[in-house]
């Protein structure tokens, strides 16, 4: 539901299930965790840009990470003082 001062909030299960990827997916796409490094359309295994497999294990593993921590996580971490997130006034 959308927060106070126009950002969102989620509720506690929300805060345990939601993964950071299904969070960069809404407000951003899925074309960076998808794509071609360089933005192209035509990019893929047959016809890669300079950086296709370079970057196939990047985008892999930061799909890793995006898919095994929660929202929850975060706001924790931040919490016990052993991450920081900048605060908008």
């Amino acid at each position: 539901m959308k927060g106070p001062s126009g950002g969102f909030v989620l509720t506690a299960e929300q805060l345990r299930t939601v993964t950071l990827r299904q969070i960069v997916v809404a407000i951003d796409g899925g074309a960076m965790l998808q794509g071609c490094a360089l933005g192209l359309s035509q990019c893929s295994a047959r016809q890669p840009c300079p950086l296709h497999h370079q970057f196939l294990p990047i985008r892999d593993q930061l799909n890793e990470l995006l898919r095994n921590h929660t929202v929850g996580e975060l706001a924790g971490k931040v919490h016990d003082g052993l991450g920081f997130l900048k605060q908008f006034s």
